[in-house]
């Protein structure tokens, strides 16, 4: 065969040397996609009905807020099923866990925003009061 035979791999066909992790590594997997799940699962409810209620009173804060929640719901899930996805398939492990980085990447990408224009509105506000 080949080179110009040879077909790239894809995400159903990864590279014969792509590791796998053993079977306690996968247990932590599986532990941590659950329970990630499961919380993505509950912050996209929260998140859900905080627009609704918001929406119902015309109210923008909750409305910005439950949306806020139920993005951060919906990366979290989706990072939780990827790593339970490491847990329980075979020849997908590196895959698997790119994906789930890539979603907690997100997530963490909106806090580090959220957290750091908080703090420059903080600082302003006392600025603004040390003035008076």
């Amino acid at each position: 065969m080949t080179t110009s035979d040879a077909t790239p791999p894809t995400a159903e066909a990864p590279p014969a040397d792509e590791p796998e992790f053993n079977a306690d590594e996968k247990a932590v997997f599986s532990a941590l996609g659950m329970k990630m799940h499961f919380v993505g699962l509950f912050a996209l409810g929260l998140g859900l009905i905080a627009v609704l209620v918001g929406l119902s009173r015309k109210e923008a804060g909750s409305i910005l807020a439950g949306m806020l929640y139920a993005i951060i719901g919906h990366w979290t899930t989706r990072a939780g099923a990827q790593f339970r996805s490491t847990a329980w398939t075979r020849g997908h492990d590196h895959s698997h866990l790119m994906a789930a980085l890539i979603d907690l990447r997100k997530l963490y990408t909106l806090q580090y925003w959220i957290c750091l224009i908080a703090l420059i509105a903080v600082l302003v506000v006392l600025g603004a009061s040390s003035l008076h």
